[in-house]
């Protein structure tokens, strides 16, 4: 696998004492590990009252669990040759890490109905890295009104 952004938060996560006497804590230990701010603030959101303190909203070791199942699928099939009437579109950030040169060659041959388009300036979390253009790349090529 590789040792990508999401597998290093998801490993800081495991370490933070829960639970939390408040929110800004959370935000102290990410910094001290190298996190943006924007992913800190972003993860604060997580976070819900619990005895006086704050603990997660989600279940770490399901989220563990499921990033390990999508590690062991392989869904090229599917993208290449969708079913009759199903369109794929998929967003790919520039500074992921998640993309293999085999992966991105197939990336660039997809032929309708699947697409793939790129959002530049962003890694894996798109909607915070550049969620302007993000939102434009949505309103012109994949939203159908």
């Amino acid at each position: 696998h590789l040792h990508s952004q999401v597998q290093l938060i998801l490993e800081a996560l495991w370490e933070v004492p829960m639970p939390l006497d408040e929110r800004s804590t959370l935000k102290r230990l990410l910094a001290k590990k190298g996190f943006s701010p924007a992913i800190s603030e972003w993860m604060i959101t997580n976070l819900r009252p619990f005895e006086g303190g704050f603990i997660w909203r989600f279940h770490l070791e399901g989220i563990k669990q499921m990033i390990d199942d999508y590690y062991q699928r392989d869904f090229w099939p599917l993208i290449e040759a969708p079913p009759s009437g199903t369109e794929i579109c998929l967003v790919r950030a520039s500074r992921s890490d998640r993309w293999s040169s085999e992966d991105l060659s197939r990336l660039e041959k997809l032929k309708p109905p699947s697409r793939a388009f790129v959002l530049p300036k962003a890694g894996h979390w798109l909607h915070v890295d550049n969620q302007p253009a993000l939102q434009m790349l949505l309103m012109k090529n994949i939203i159908k009104f």
